[in-house]
């Protein structure tokens, strides 16, 4: 099946890949989940798009992290990295190996293993323009960053930021505004909640058994009202001023 080209619930506006609910089905619950490790060496997705610089094998700024890939059971595959004009052929969208890439204290500086010297050497996948989870093991370019074309077995991050998140089938709860990422790994969802108490987070966690599907705008999240009610509130603010590496 060929699917369109992925944090935690964390939120953004774009239509994502979501869980597809059954009916009739009851949610399954993970238990003993808790916020604490995820102010420990826990990076935030949305952070990435908006702050982080990808430098090159000298140390320069040649652009910004467009996407990440990952596979359904969440591990983080690849990024995809918008790059500068480096080569006189304008911006490339390069997808870089997870195992490839290094990360500052902060999550400010993307280190990867490219530069001007060796950018064209590095070409498309395949020609129909779909990245498959065996191309994300090597560089190579894709079509464009937040509109890629990918195989089965794989979603990217800006397909589950900006989903609606439901406990159970017709419970809407709020949407994603970020995904979290812990040694390489989806491990939580977050999702803001706005009524008439206002605006507040939640982080829940990704159920790496559940796959996620295309097309729908809705994500399921392993937890119920009664474990929600017992964790409270996340912390959003305080986890992404504490994130280290």
């Amino acid at each position: 099946m060929i699917r369109p080209a992925l944090i935690l619930l964390l939120t953004a506006a774009a239509p994502a890949f979501a869980q597809a609910p059954a009916a009739n089905t009851a949610v399954k619950i993970i238990p003993d989940w808790s916020y604490q490790p995820l102010f420990d060496r826990a990076a935030s997705v949305e952070k990435l798009f908006d702050e982080a610089r990808v430098m090159d094998r000298s140390g320069d700024a040649i652009g910004r992290v467009e996407n990440v890939i990952f596979s359904d059971s969440g591990e983080a595959l690849a990024i995809i990295a918008n790059i500068n004009d480096l080569s006189g052929r304008g911006e490339t969208h390069v997808s870089i190996p997870w195992n490839e890439i290094g990360f500052s204290d902060e999550w400010e500086d993307v280190n990867v293993p490219i530069d001007a010297d060796n950018i064209t050497e590095y070409t498309g996948f395949d020609p129909s323009g779909i990245v498959e989870k065996r191309d994300t093991a090597s560089v190579g370019t894709v079509e464009g960053g937040d509109a890629m074309d990918l195989g089965e077995d794989v979603f990217q991050a800006r397909d589950l930021i900006g989903d609606h998140a439901y406990l159970g089938d017709n419970n809407r709860w709020g949407y994603i505004n970020d995904l979290v990422v812990r040694n390489g790994r989806l491990v939580a969802i977050v999702v803001e909640v706005a009524d008439e108490q206002g605006s507040r987070h939640y982080a829940a966690p990704f159920d790496e058994t559940a796959g996620v599907e295309p097309g729908d705008r809705r994500y399921t999240p392993p937890l119920n009202e009664n474990a929600i009610e017992t964790l409270g509130e996340f912390d959003y603010d305080r986890f992404r001023k504490r994130q280290s590496k």
